[in-house]
């Protein structure tokens, strides 16, 4: 692929997804497409990541101009990387919306003592690593580390919701990360990031993609939804 071509492809990539959503709808009648309301609900988000991707990049990353399609920045940001915190959050509550008729004959049959205990054990792990990168001054993985033991409760265990969307978050980190890291669109400053890799794409980006994923829907559905019986 020519760098004209695969300039073309990530700054397309964005509207594709956009476009998808509305041709699933056309071909799949009861497909469930985002409200202008939920969107609304998970803007503070989107401006979450905006403000974090605006201060961070050029310090934990950057973006590789010569793949990028406009040379011109959007504070400090390429035009992509901004279509990326709407393309993304709408095809997470696309996929989250359409989980509901799916899943609802899973059972997840776990007792409120063995719930809270995985729970600790996870933010026990995440804290130990948290002041592990901390010390290290590995500043990067220590933020992602410490807003993941935030958000993590029982819900994120036991709802089949939040699991299904975790699984989905991994899968498409791994696929599209790698595009992004393996050309590299993006770059990482490795001063500030553990260095541990799978494949060509950061631990780290998991968590940024599981913490996105989280907040999003904290914000849509609150503390205690979706619950499915």
């Amino acid at each position: 692929m020519d760098l004209i071509t695969t300039k073309l492809a990530y700054f397309s990539f964005h509207f594709v997804i956009l476009l998808s959503l509305g041709l699933g709808k056309l071909f799949y009648k009861k497909m469930r497409l985002p409200s202008l309301n939920q969107f609304r609900k998970i803007l503070p988000v989107i401006i979450f990541f905006i403000v974090w991707d605006m201060l961070v990049t050029g310090y934990w990353w950057d973006f590789n101009y010569q793949y990028t399609f406009f040379e011109w920045r959007i504070f400090g940001l390429p035009l992509e990387e901004i279509l990326f915190f709407f393309t993304v959050p709408l095809g997470l509550l696309t996929f989250t919306e359409n989980l509901f008729p799916i899943i609802k004959k899973v059972k997840i049959d776990l007792k409120d003592k063995n719930i809270n205990l995985i729970v600790i054990f996870l933010k026990l792990i995440l804290l130990i690593l948290f002041i592990i990168s901390l010390t290290s001054q590995l500043f990067y993985s220590a933020f992602i580390l410490i807003c993941l033991i935030f958000f993590i409760n029982k819900d994120v265990i036991i709802n089949k919701i939040f699991l299904s969307g975790i699984i989905f978050t991994i899968v498409t980190t791994l696929i599209f990360n790698y595009y992004l890291t393996y050309l590299p669109i993006v770059t990482y400053n490795n001063i500030y990031k553990s260095n541990i890799n799978i494949g060509t794409i950061p631990l780290e980006d998991f968590g940024y993609g599981l913490l996105m994923y989280l907040m999003i829907i904290r914000n849509l559905y609150g503390k205690n939804k979706p619950r499915l019986s």
